[in-house]
């Protein structure tokens, strides 16, 4: 059973279930796999449309907005995202796999 995050970060970071994200970045060479063009973007451009089971499960832990890029980067063709990067920042990303 997860345990809520204690004192202050509770108000500040939704998490009650465990999940988490993290990626290797290089520099981009042949047959390396996908590649990623990132740049910030407007906190106000609407955010990638999810699952609902995404969504819900990002409610439960901010760390869950990464599904999208996880189920871009598992899929056969481009695609361009839009994520939340906590508090007022975002990404644009183009997953090129």
């Amino acid at each position: 059973m997860m345990r809520p995050l204690p004192g202050p970060l509770r108000s500040v970071v939704p998490f009650d279930c465990g999940f988490a994200v993290a990626l290797v970045l290089a520099p981009a060479s042949s047959g390396s796999g996908a590649q990623l063009r990132l740049r910030r973007a407007q906190s106000a451009d609407a955010p990638t449309p999810a699952a609902d089971w995404m969504q819900a499960l990002s409610v439960r832990n901010a760390a869950a907005a990464g599904l999208p890029l996880l189920q871009a980067l598992a899929g056969a063709g481009p695609r361009d995202l839009h994520l939340r990067a906590g508090g007022p920042f975002a990404l644009h990303v183009q997953v090129m796999p």
